[in-house]
């Protein structure tokens, strides 16, 4: 499976939700050039990664998932998308991750469970772990962002028959004394080895986020991005996570 991911300049989007949704589209049609058959794009990248703005948009989400899955059905492309969600049931809204099928039917729904800081704490709810979809014959899971540097949150999936994470984020640039470089030279990477699976990994671009996307394996990253807005792919096989697993029996050897 030829795995895509979009690494955007954050500032390619704005207020309106059309315009963004028609970045969206430009960059699945380049997706569909290269035969990518699966495309991983930032966090809340159709409202812009701005929790407060994102929150007040959440009304619109599920507008934007239905026009995002029309996107998949017209370039024939496998998509991963983020989206603010309101739910009548919730007292705030969520922040959420969309897989969708070439046809544009929705296979997998994940609504972000470890929130960063107080700016989404804030405004957004917590979500339930969520489960896996069949995408090519990959059981494909989700994760959003902060989630991906808790090694339980991988390690559950992992458990429960993962291949491929998808993982939508809005990683920033470094501050003084805070992780970030950490998360995409270390952790990432080791989330794959330790849990023997693929993880495609969509960041914004520099100067306001890290960059740094990736698509990390069993044996750590194959593919990355520097600080630039790019779309770059890997082609992953299940014949080489079956030889890893053959040779690194991590999660057989759990105590």
């Amino acid at each position: 499976m030829r795995v895509g991911i979009a690494q955007i300049d954050a500032d390619s989007l704005c207020d309106d939700l059309d315009a963004n949704l028609e970045v969206l589209s430009s960059i699945t049609a380049e997706a569909a050039e290269r035969r990518i058959d699966l495309l991983v794009t930032p966090e809340l990248m159709l409202t812009q990664y701005e929790p407060r703005l994102a929150a007040r948009q959440a009304w619109r989400g599920s507008e934007l998932r239905s026009k995002a899955a029309n996107i998949a059905a017209a370039h024939q492309v496998g998509l991963v998308f983020s989206t603010p969600e309101l739910d009548s049931q919730a007292v705030k809204p969520f922040i959420t991750v969309t897989l969708c099928d070439r046809r544009g039917v929705r296979l997998l729904h994940h609504r972000k469970r470890v929130l960063f800081g107080d700016a989404e704490r804030l405004r957004f709810g917590g979500g339930e772990e969520s489960g896996l979809a069949n995408f090519d014959g990959f059981m494909v899971g989700l994760a959003l962002c902060y989630e991906v540097e808790f090694p339980e949150v991988i390690r559950s999936l992992a458990m429960r028959g993962a291949d491929l994470v998808c993982i939508p984020t809005a990683l920033t640039a470094s501050m003084p004394g805070q992780v970030s470089e950490q998360v995409t030279e270390v952790l990432v990477p080791a989330r794959s080895v330790e849990n023997q699976l693929f993880i495609a990994y969509s960041n914004y671009a520099r100067p306001k986020f890290s960059g740094h996307s990736m698509v990390s394996g069993p044996l750590g990253v194959r593919t990355g991005a520097g600080h630039h807005a790019e779309i770059f792919y890997d082609d992953v096989t299940l014949a080489e996570l079956k030889s890893s697993r053959a040779l690194n029996t991590y999660l057989e050897d759990i105590p």
